[in-house]
């Protein structure tokens, strides 16, 4: 007697066997405590705000600017903006 003759697969049988089968794989991930999406990527090391908060662009925004010392192969060397470099630093 072959395998397929000992065991009929009736469709009531197949509905049985995927019901039993479905309900294995439910109680499994339930009781494994399975999370489809926890293991995509790992977790944010992030503060909940994310940096946006901690370093806010308007930091480093540049006030002004000071040539302080402008120097050149024919022109020599210009010192003439160390003082109101030097008196924009204090005023600050």
């Amino acid at each position: 007697m072959s395998l397929a003759a000992r065991f009929r697969l009736t469709p009531r049988r197949a509905a049985v066997a995927l019901t039993i089968a479905a309900t294995l794989v439910l109680l499994a991930c339930s009781l494994a405590g399975a999370d489809v999406f926890g293991n995509v990527g790992p977790a944010s090391q992030l503060p909940g705000g994310g940096i946006a908060g901690r370093f806010p662009i308007g930091n480093y925004a540049l006030d002004s600017h000071f040539s302080a010392v402008k120097a050149g192969v024919f022109s020599g060397i210009d010192v003439s903006g160390v003082p109101p470099m030097i008196a924009w630093f204090l005023a600050n």
